[in-house]
This record gives structure tokens, sequence and C-alpha cells, in this order.
């Protein structure tokens, strides 16, 4: 009789060890689960919001252009805004994201010029008696623009050669550089800015400052 309780509490212990074993193992294999889902979420999320700044920065510079080469003043402009403000903070959301997981600078010196443009270039023409500055300032925008829009399409085009389509193999490869290829592109982004003839940061302010 003794014999047999011993032997129930060892079964009883043994079904005990084995069923915590198992809902640990069940547990920890959710916790996977749903960890590589919000990876794989997020990285497709960082893709989108990569592809809409360059789209968006296309269309900025389409707008700036009519400006310029219609030399048209700024108080008739059809436009309510130069640029998407989401699209913009999207991106630079993406981009604190990229610097948090790999522990590089999270700010970037070219991020003011795109999150507050509408509201410094609206500033600068409605301030300032003369807008020749201002003019000036959209024009070297304008050219920073364009050198952005060339690192951005070779980076879409390494990702995805063929525009009309994605394959899952593309979308693969292009998920897993993602994160990395927002710290290479925001420090370009930053030399290109640093440039002596593309001193937007300094023009910008000058500007504001000076009104």
């Amino acid at each position: 009789m003794r014999q047999r309780s011993v032997i129930t509490i060892l079964v009883i212990i043994i079904v005990i060890i084995t069923i915590t074993a198992l809902v640990f193992y069940t547990n920890n294999r959710e916790s996977d689960v749903i960890s590589s889902h919000y990876e794989v979420a997020m990285q497709a999320r960082m893709i989108s919001d990569f592809q809409n700044f360059g789209e968006e920065l296309q269309l900025f510079n389409n707008k700036l252009l009519t400006v310029l080469e219609k030399d048209e003043s700024f108080s008739y402009l059809s436009y309510q805004y130069f640029i998407n403000d989401i699209v913009i903070n999207n991106f630079f959301s993406s981009n604190f994201f990229s610097a948090v997981v790999l522990r590089t600078p999270a700010f970037y010196t070219y991020e003011e010029i795109y999150t507050n443009a509408n509201k410094n270039i609206t500033n600068m023409f409605t301030n300032s008696q003369s807008t020749t500055e201002g003019y000036e300032y959209l024009q070297a925008l304008y050219n920073y623009n364009k050198l952005l829009l060339l690192e951005w399409e070779n980076i879409m085009l390494d990702f995805f050669p063929d525009k009309q389509s994605r394959t899952s193999e593309e979308f693969d490869h292009a998920r897993l550089e993602i994160i990395s290829t927002y710290h290479q592109f925001s420090k370009k982004s930053e030399e290109l800015l640093s440039a002596e003839l593309l001193d937007l940061h300094g023009l910008l302010f000058e500007q504001l400052d000076g009104n």
C-alpha cells in the first residue's frame, strides 16, 4: 500500500513536471511566433515608409520647380502645403526605430529641413520684404532633394529591380536590409547637407532669424 502511494506521488510529480514543461514550451513558442510576426510587420512598414518618402520628395520637387520656373508669387500659390507631413513623420519614425535597433544617432540635421518644411517656407515668404533669398533657399532645397532622390532610387532599384512587380525573395531581401538602409541613407543625407554649396540649414535659419 505504501509502495503504491509512493508510485502515485511520483506519477503526480512527473505529470506536473510534464505539464509545466509543455506550458513553458508552448508559451515560448507562441511568444516567438508573435515576435516574428511583429518583426516582419515592422520591417514591411519601414519599407513602405521609405518608398513613400521618396515619392513624396518627388512631388515636393515638382511643386518647387513650378514656383522656380514660373517665378510664381508665393501668395498666389494654389497648394496649401508643399509636402505631406504625415509621410514625413512616418519616415522619421521608422528612421528613429532603426537608430534604436542599431544604437546609432537618432536625430539628424536634415530631419529639420523636412519636418517643418511647410511652416518654414510659409514664414520665410510671409515675413520677408524681399523674396530673393527665399527663392535662393527653394533652389538650394530643390537641388538637395534631387541628390536625395538619386540615393533613394538606387536603393529602391536594388530592392526591387522590376518596378511593376515584386517577388517574395526581393521582399525578404529588402526586409532584412531595411534597418541598416535607413542608417546609411541618413548618413549620406547628412554628408550632402554639409556640402558648402548646399548649406540649407544655414540658409534656412538665416532667413527665419532675420525676419
